[in-house]
């Protein structure tokens, strides 16, 4: 009888035990599955193996998320999709791109930031048909060596769009011509700014860092090896699109 009740004893601690075992496991395993779940799955086979998967990128992730697990700076993301940065770049997430005005054709969403990830790391990724990027994130990728001039020109015709951006400034009246300023060989950074023009958005039609307020525009692009009478059709469009 005695080696019954220690044996009934023994067993109620034992299922006692696995009861407390069991709920602590669960919260061990709901706790790790929150903190992980702002980082993304690791590739699992091929020359990536191992790396962190761009297509497993949620839209709950913040820049800040992002910028840990691929090493792209927040400040970098921030240039890349600064129409959607209103507040703290930090805590920006891709599925606010959604909210803002979308192009005519395409979406810039979540997937924009797979897809911008995969080209900034070089990990393959296949955006979904009707994904775009803005001239921003483009012009970035070229800037920072991600793109060559042949890549960067196919993506840019296969992606690029233009997002409004928050950082626009208000137009200004030029000393050139009283209204709207006419770009021509000499034409200087300074003459764009003053015309309404913010670095970011002379950097989008360029896709190199802007000059300073002295320089000639045609000098610095010839500087970097490109053509001046490439872009200067572009840079006048949106000169004329901000003083409208």
């Amino acid at each position: 009888m005695r080696q019954f009740n220690i044996s009934g004893k023994i067993l109620a601690l034992s299922i006692v035990l696995l009861f407390g075992l069991s709920i602590g496991g669960s919260m061990i395993i709901g706790y790790w599955r929150t903190e992980s779940s702002k980082i993304p799955t690791r590739i699992e086979s091929g020359p990536f193996a191992g790396a962190y998967d761009p297509a497993a990128i949620k839209g709950s992730y913040t820049f800040e998320n992002i910028e840990s697990a691929f090493k792209i700076p927040v400040a970098q993301l921030a240039e890349a999709f600064v129409f959607a940065v209103s507040g703290e770049p930090e805590t920006t997430q891709p599925k606010s791109f959604e909210a803002y005005p979308q192009p005519a054709e395409g979406e810039v969403g979540t997937d924009s930031m797979r897809l911008f990830v995969s080209l900034y790391t070089s990990i393959p990724y296949e955006a979904e048909e009707d994904t775009r990027l803005p001239y921003t994130a483009l012009a970035l990728l070229r800037r920072e060596g991600k793109l060559d001039e042949a890549r960067w020109a196919e993506l840019k015709d296969r992606y690029g769009v233009e997002m409004e951006s928050p950082n626009e400034v208000p137009k200004a009246p030029t000393s050139e011509t009283g209204s709207t300023l006419e770009i021509k060989g000499n034409t200087t950074y300074g003459q764009l700014f003053d015309a309404g023009l913010t670095t970011l958005t002379i950097e989008e039609v360029i896709g190199i860092k802007a000059g300073n307020r002295d320089q000639v525009i045609r000098d610095h692009l010839g500087a970097a090896g490109l053509e001046f009478s490439q872009y200067k059709a572009l840079l006048q469009k949106k000169v004329d699109n901000v003083q409208k």
